[in-house]
């Protein structure tokens, strides 16, 4: 997300990458998902829907966390690995806050 924007980027694009910048989940989920390289209107959809319940930097953390985590992809499996507590602490937010894990069967409550 360095550099300028290319001709191509509409104006609401351009806005929403400047905000990405801004905010430290959607920088996270840009760079590190399965999001990544994704319009950034997904991006933003994605991290805003779910932020009514966060608040503060910490909580964007740990938004980002929880849907790494949820996604099930290699960042989830990176941060099982290298920190059981840290994968602890997220999947105690997650039940925290009624988010299913997507292997978890019943409902998804977002």
């Amino acid at each position: 997300m360095s550099g300028t924007l290319r001709k191509s980027v509409t104006p609401i694009k351009a806005k929403l990458l400047r905000l990405a910048k801004k905010n430290m989940a959607m920088r996270w989920v840009w760079a590190y998902s399965d999001y990544a390289g994704f319009d950034p209107l997904v991006i933003a959809n994605t991290v805003f829907n779910s932020r009514d319940r966060f608040k503060g930097i910490m909580e964007d953390f740990m938004l980002t966390l929880i849907i790494l985590m949820e996604r099930g992809n290699n960042t989830a499996k990176i941060i099982n690995r290298s920190s059981s507590e840290l994968a602890d602490v997220v999947r105690s937010s997650r039940d925290a806050y009624n988010i299913k894990d997507s292997t978890t069967k019943g409902t998804n409550r977002r």
